[in-house]
């Protein structure tokens, strides 16, 4: 028996709406669907703490999230690290 073809959803950006829509989707989505997430960078910044990491009050480790560690791979859902330079 052939495995089921699972239909991609991709999402294009890991700044705020990106991360959100991820966190807020990826264990909501039926069981023949998957995440793609494409994000020309590997980490989101929180940028309104930022200027704490300057004034040494918070480590900067504090104002950056891995997205790989935000998408739950496990659900078949994979991380891109990339450009996107067209749409079909």
């Amino acid at each position: 028996m052939q495995a089921e073809a699972k239909r991609h959803i991709v999402v294009v950006g890991g700044g705020f709406a990106g991360a959100g829509l991820i966190k807020q989707r990826q264990f909501k989505l039926p069981k023949d669907h998957a995440l793609v997430w494409v994000s020309e960078d590997s980490c989101t910044t929180f940028n309104p703490m930022l200027a704490e990491t300057v004034g040494a009050s918070i480590f900067p480790e504090h104002v950056v999230a891995p997205l790989r560690e935000i998408l739950d791979m496990h659900e078949g859902h994979r991380f891109v690290m990339g450009r996107v330079t067209a749409v079909d």
